[in-house]
């Protein structure tokens, strides 16, 4: 065996490899401070928003729908940081409760916006013809419309609730995902290892969950896989 000398430097293994491929979550924060302090300081104010509204029962100082009938609209004080509503109810309280229902309607309105307009884009571009056509004939009188606009008509149409709001944010957000994965699709479809699946005898439905979809998604979703690695039992 040959022996390594001082100028030598050892041979990097797979292990070693991947981990210095791999930058640290402390390392990458550090570099994201630097390079974008008031971006750090404004995800630092999110996560303590979000903290807040998750831990809404230990953090709040009174229940929200408590009311004091003696306290009615009560000036910002001691006992009432906000102050109390015409129906004596504490202001602040009511705020840090209700961040949890904007974070649920953030939170849901964005997945399924983004999921539903992202398996559109793929079944669109991968089928293509007249599906292809009407489907972006659809989305591009969605996108006709100003945003504000159609989430007003999905509520007038569908009524009031929380759902409601949910379903019409997310609709205002389908076209961005249908084109945008529409467009990746595009070219993925065309590659030749979906032509090898194809042959083979796999299903469209196939084809399009187990070959198209992982490589629509970043390299850390996917499991770092490069295109072609898709199989076909």
């Amino acid at each position: 065996m040959q022996r390594l000398t001082g100028s030598q430097q050892p041979l990097l293994t797979a292990t070693s490899a991947g981990r210095l491929g791999r930058p640290r979550v402390g390392h990458t924060l550090a570099t994201f401070s630097r390079r974008s302090p008031v971006g750090m300081v404004a995800a630092l104010v999110l996560l303590m928003i979000v903290l807040v509204a998750v831990l809404a029962p230990l953090v709040a100082p009174m229940t929200p729908n408590f009311q004091h009938f003696t306290d009615p609209q009560q000036a910002p004080s001691a006992t009432y940081v906000l102050g109390t509503d015409y129906e004596g109810r504490d202001i602040l309280s009511r705020l840090i409760y209700g961040g949890q229902v904007s974070l649920e309607v953030a939170v849901l309105s964005v997945l399924l916006g983004t999921m539903v307009g992202s398996a559109w884009g793929v079944v669109s571009a991968y089928l293509g013809g007249k599906v292809d056509l009407l489907s972006q004939r659809m989305v591009e009188v969605v996108m006709a419309f100003p945003t504000m606009v159609l989430a007003m008509i999905f509520l007038i149409a569908l009524g009031g609730g929380i759902w409601t709001v949910i379903m019409a944010i997310a609709i205002t957000r389908l076209p961005f995902g249908v084109r945008v994965i529409r467009s990746v699709t595009l070219a993925i479809k065309e590659l030749p290892y979906v032509d090898a699946a194809r042959a083979v005898g796999a299903s469209d439905l196939r084809i399009m969950a187990r070959h198209i979809v992982p490589q629509c998604m970043p390299p850390s979703w996917s499991g770092d896989r490069a295109p072609g690695h898709g199989h076909c039992h």
